[in-house]
């Protein structure tokens, strides 16, 4: 904008908040203390389920009586006017129905008045610029926006080109909060968007609070080759209460066609798809004939991984070219593609792929829609190509399907079930209730095969979607270059375990990763260089031949000199180094920390390349395990097990994949330390520190959804290593139980308490105020920790916290408790 005028304001002059819920209706007494306690929903959603105490930044009031919050109630109802949450159910203790008090209770949500305060210029603390430049969300689909909470206006200088333009726009009146969401607070607000070229009015739209975002497009061709100054006005409609007015994605579209030779970029990612469930893969049911097809006309990459066996890592990876960690808040593909001049729009059904984890920056179309069916995505995305046809667009198509609850409609539901036996297997479950079954013993091997044939029908309904999206794709004009991945597989019980996220094993991490280059190819090329879903980004970027002083930094490699016939030379080269390049993965959540590295084997005397294998290392107990992935493919043979099993070369390459140490060291598990613990060394150590408690955790706290870790690593102690290596201290935190690494000595080093003191080795160490177990064995230190990672981009996402829809979604699924 060229000249920016905002309303400072626009909260209610009457101090009606968004944190206040008055509670005079809707209130049920408890049957188990009928008369003496009373529930109600809770306005507010918290993921934790049971409170001992009152939540940060919520109290339950009664005129300027602040009611005591008390968690007895649930045992002790008599407890007159106390209240607990549990849930998302408010328990009030209350011998009469709490709506009838001369003043009902009412909850304040102090969160809620801070994210509304944002909305509003006199109160957010932002910049003039900054505040009106957000991301805005609004009935599933977000853009980027020129905020004009009405009354404001925008001046922008266009300089219409000589065929003429059109401005086009998407208009809508946001809801800043989740409180007014689900309340009547927002009133029926309404305003309008007026568009004028100096005196000439061109339009004037009017839009409601909620509603979706209404498309409007201007003419301005009546100024061709000129420069004009464009005006949008924000005008309230009557009251200018949270009149939030939000001009999403301004653009200027030129006379179809823009470029007689448009190209189009669409990525298709199939969510928990498994690669050896598909025809071309050699699959023994008929699931995937469309997939199968695109395959003959594709580079087929067919040792493949992803860094996570799960979703929100591996597309952190996957849309940046960086590792999971590295990846949160880096520049995304769509970002990179907007700069370079093309349209970007992101289609996706994974509550893990909310945009307010960061993954709608870049795109100036994003469809958020939590478990859409592929029928549904696969329309939204031929609309918006249709809509984008002749110009250079960028999609990002996703499809949840093949992930549980394996519900596709019929006639794919029983598609491979007919004749099976369903047994008392429901036909909707989750995780958890699975595992239960398995753990009870009451999941019998057909009720398992029942599972999988549903699994299995999913992937055909997926196909059969995704056969109209290819045709479609082959009607576009210009040039359209296709890839298809997954972001990870799904265990049937290959290593006694169900679903995903809980191990490292190929069923989990091995990806589909396929190129359809624009016209595709006469016949399949399968590859069998080892790559990575980091690889996506920068092969996309050097497939459209953007400059490399404009990619960002990438942890991956592009690889599309081995998908272009005209390579020579050069792909033989990437080939070799692909080959000999280390792929780790991890960031698993479901069971205790570990590490993987996927790796040839050399020959120790020539350095020659041998065999693919996978090392796994779980970082607090140092339990190894070695698979030869070509002669063992199902990963059955555990090599670490061997008598003279050497872990060096593999530790060396987990810490090159990594970047972080790895090698030969000790674990201290700790069971008491009361006091501080000097231990000195006759070589010098190289590192020391706390593992962190999570890391043994088999639930770990799921931080972006408001999760918090049970115990933190300085609660078990702090650790310092002296400037010459030799001497490491360690005092107790206020916990004193959990593993401290040291990196650098051997089963056959020794230590000592303080200079000269009792030796220290492998083994129990027992001493006043000190009980631990000393394991030497390979030693990992993540340098890197997904708090950090977040830490370091706070703020810059607009985040204000997971939606209740989107803890239910998370819920359902079994990933919160």
């Amino acid at each position: 904008a060229d000249d920016l005028s905002i309303n400072p304001s626009n909260l209610p002059a009457d101090g009606d908040k968004p944190e206040r819920f008055i509670l005079n209706v809707g209130w049920i007494p408890v049957p188990q203390a009928p008369g003496a306690a009373w529930s109600h929903p809770s306005p507010v959603h918290y993921a934790r389920a049971m409170f001992g105490v009152p939540p940060s930044s919520l109290t339950l009031s009664s005129g300027d009586t602040v009611l005591d919050f008390d968690g007895r109630i649930a045992q002790d109802p008599s407890l007159e006017h106390r209240w607990m949450l549990v849930d998302d159910t408010i328990y009030l203790a209350s011998h009469e129905d709490p709506a009838s008090w001369p003043d009902p209770p009412v909850l304040s949500h102090a969160p809620a008045a801070e994210r509304e305060a944002a909305w509003n210029l006199v109160t957010s603390g932002a910049d003039l610029l900054s505040f009106a430049l957000r991301r805005v969300e609004l009935d599933q689909v977000s853009h980027p926006c020129l905020y004009l909470p009405a009354p404001s206006r925008a001046e922008l200088n266009v300089d219409v080109p000589a065929q003429g333009a059109s401005l086009a726009l998407d208009l809508g009146l946001a809801l800043p909060t989740e409180a007014s969401q689900s309340t009547t607070q927002t009133g029926d607000a309404t305003a309008s968007l007026v568009i004028r070229v100096g005196e000439h009015t061109l339009d004037r739209t009017a839009v409601t609070a909620g509603a979706a975002w209404t498309p409007v497009r201007v003419d301005l061709t009546p100024w061709a080759g000129q420069q004009v100054t464009v005006t949008l006005a924000s005008e309230p409609d009557g009251d200018p209460t949270r009149d939030y007015l939000c001009v999403g994605d301004p653009r200027l579209v030129l006379p179809a066609p823009q470029a007689p030779d448009p190209v189009h970029v669409v990525v298709v990612c199939i969510d928990t798809l498994r690669a050896d469930h598909l025809g071309v893969n050699g699959y023994s049911r008929d699931t995937s004939p469309h997939l199968d097809a695109l395959a003959q006309e594709s580079v087929l990459f067919d040792w493949a991984w992803s860094p996570a066996p799960r979703t929100r890592p591996s597309f952190r990876t996957s849309t940046t070219g960086r590792w999971p960690l590295r990846a949160i808040g880096a520049t995304d593909i769509g970002q990179v593609l907007a700069d370079a001049g093309f349209s970007t729009a992101g289609i996706v059904a994974n509550v893990h792929l909310a945009p307010r984890l960061g993954f709608a920056k870049g795109f100036q179309h994003y469809s958020y829609d939590n478990g859409a069916s592929a029928d549904v995505q696969v329309d939204r995305a031929l609309a918006w190509l249709g809509e984008h046809r002749d110009m250079d667009s960028f999609l990002f198509l996703h499809l949840m399907d093949p992930h549980i609850f394996y519900l596709p409609p019929e006639p794919y539901r029983d598609q491979f079930t007919a004749g099976m036996d369903q047994g008392d297997v429901p036909d909707k479950y989750n995780r958890w209730m699975v595992d239960r079954w398995q753990k009870s013993g009451k999941l019998k091997q057909a009720g398992r095969d029942f599972i999988e044939a549903r699994y299995d029908g999913e992937i055909a309904f997926t196909d059969a979607q995704l056969g109209r999206l290819f045709e479609g794709l082959d009607e576009l004009p210009g040039r359209t270059l296709l890839v298809v991945h997954t972001d990870h597989g799904e265990e049937f019980w290959d290593h006694d375990g169900f679903e995903h996220n809980h191990t490292l094993y190929d069923e989990l991490t091995r990806t589909v990763l396929w190129i359809r280059p624009p016209g595709g190819r006469a016949s399949a090329l399968r590859r069998d260089q080892p790559v990575s879903l980091a690889d996506l980004a920068p092969t996309l970027y050097q497939a459209l031949g953007l400059p490399q002083e404009s990619w960002p930094e990438m942890d991956g490699r592009s690889l599309w000199d081995l998908v272009d016939p005209a390579a020579g030379q050069s792909a033989a080269k990437l080939g070799a180094e692909l080959d000999a390049r280390p792929l780790h993965q991890g960031y698993l959540m479901f069971d205790t920390e570990r590490w993987s590295v996927v790796a040839p084997a050399r020959d120790p005397v020539t350095g020659a390349l041998g065999a693919l294998h996978k090392y796994v290392l779980v970082t607090t107990t140092g339990e190894q395990h070695l698979f030869n992935l070509e002669s063992d493919p199902g990963e059955q043979h555990d090599l670490a097990r061997a008598r003279h099993f050497d872990p060096t070369p593999w530790a060396a390459a987990l810490a090159q994949a990594t970047d972080w140490p790895v090698g030969p060291g000790w674990r201290l598990k700790i069971m008491l330390l009361s006091r501080p613990l000097t231990l000195v060394f006759d070589q010098p150590v190289s590192g020391a520190g706390v593992i962190d408690p999570e890391a043994s955790r088999t639930h770990r706290a799921n931080l972006e959804w408001g999760e918090t870790p049970v115990l933190s690593p300085e609660e078990v102690a702090t650790v310092t290593v002296s400037d010459d290596g030799r001497t490491v201290q360690i005092v107790p935190g206020s916990h004193g139980k959990g593993t401290v690494y040291i990196l650098g000595p051997t089963a056959r080093s020794s230590a000592t308490l303080g200079s000269g003191g009792k030796a220290v080795g492998p083994g129990a160490l027992n001493a006043a105020g000190v009980r631990l177990t000393v394991q030497p064995g390979i030693v990992i230190a993540p340098t890197e920790t997904e708090q950090a990672a977040l830490a370091a981009v706070q703020g810059q996402t607009g985040d204000s916290g997971p939606s209740a829809e989107q803890v239910q979604a998370l819920r359902s699924l079994g990933y919160l408790e």
